[in-house]
């Protein structure tokens, strides 16, 4: 082969994987068409009473710092809790928690019952079965935990993928306190948890992405439930507001984070968050949730190929060079 037609076929070879290396950069920069329209996912805004694209019921609001437990980002952080505010019940008045008042938002936590109104699951959208989770091993009383009351929060979002991405990411930091404990009868009592799945506004239904067996509790994904392990405090019982019996921080619990998959690329999907704290069986300790810092992201994406691409494109030049320069 002459050195005209070597130098012709290289040039080929180099302008072709140029021709690739760009093409995989193009569909990497088409990723960057991922887009969310989750909001306030810091609460650095309020978001009592249903404002700033989050819809709350019960007892929920924003706090810079409570039990000594500061936001993991930025200067505030969303606190859901079951604390009632002490005489305002009607009938008996209610006075929880050794007499302290642990409500943070003068809102009273609503109604869990599934025997009753079932208030808190009707409002996320769940079956009144919804919070009947199985009680701990070694309870007296086998079967499901009997939902009171509770308060908690969704947010409705769309998710629009890039071209190539199928599936993405949701994160977020929590922590977990409770005047509540462990009983012989009844194992572990109260409960926080959360919740992800497509919303349909048209038909107003939620179709939860945990499970789709139909079973008490697969709807929603319990984060921790009250115990007597998790006791930092050390108080018996506690003696001033927001001193918390047992607590669980940020430090112990880290980040969640829940992967959805098997979507289809380019496609724009709704889906409902959702965050909440249950009180089980009796209604006099208080158990409260702090969220922070929730992302939602392309999942598995990286730049790896194209990089890879370029590099050849770049040693395939030197090559090129190299040759030319050898044969002229």
């Amino acid at each position: 082969m002459s050195a005209l037609n070597s130098t012709k076929s290289l040039s080929f070879i180099t302008s072709t994987i140029g021709i690739v290396a760009l093409t995989n950069l193009a569909i990497i920069d088409s990723a960057n068409a991922f887009s969310v329209t989750f909001d306030n996912g810091g609460f650095e805004s309020n978001i009592v009473n249903s404002q700033n694209s989050w819809n709350t019921i019960g007892d929920v609001t924003v706090s810079p710092a409570i039990d000594g437990i500061s936001p993991t980002n930025g200067f505030n952080q969303a606190i859901i809790t079951t604390g009632h505010i002490p005489g305002s019940a009607s009938g008996t008045p209610r006075n929880d928690d050794n007499g302290l008042d642990f409500n943070k938002s003068g809102n009273n936590p609503v109604n869990a019952d599934v025997n009753s109104s079932a208030a808190l699951q009707n409002h996320f959208g769940f079956s009144p079965n919804a919070f009947s989770i199985s009680r701990s091993t070694g309870a007296t009383f086998p079967g499901v935990r009997t939902s009171k009351e509770g308060s908690g929060m969704f947010q409705d979002f769309s998710v629009t993928l890039g071209a190539g991405e199928t599936s993405f990411e949701i994160s977020f930091d929590w922590a977990f306190l409770s005047n509540d404990g462990t009983t012989g009868s009844g194992g572990e009592q109260d409960f926080a948890f959360w919740s992800l799945g497509l919303y349909d506004s048209v038909s107003d239904t939620f179709t939860t992405d945990f499970s789709a067996t139909g079973n008490p509790g697969d709807e929603i994904m319990v984060l921790q439930s009250s115990s007597s392990t998790s006791d930092i405090e050390g108080e018996t019982p506690p003696n001033t507001v927001d001193d918390y019996l047992y607590e669980s921080d940020y430090t112990v619990n880290g980040t969640e984070t829940y992967t959805v998959t098997g979507l289809i690329p380019g496609q724009t999907y709704d889906y409902r968050v959702g965050f909440g704290v249950v009180d089980v069986d009796g209604l006099e300790r208080t158990s409260t949730l702090l969220i922070d810092d929730i992302e939602a992201v392309p999942f598995d994406f990286s730049p790896t190929l194209g990089l890879f691409a370029v590099g050849v494109l770049i040693g395939c030049d030197r090559l090129y060079r190299r040759f030319f320069s050898t044969n002229n």
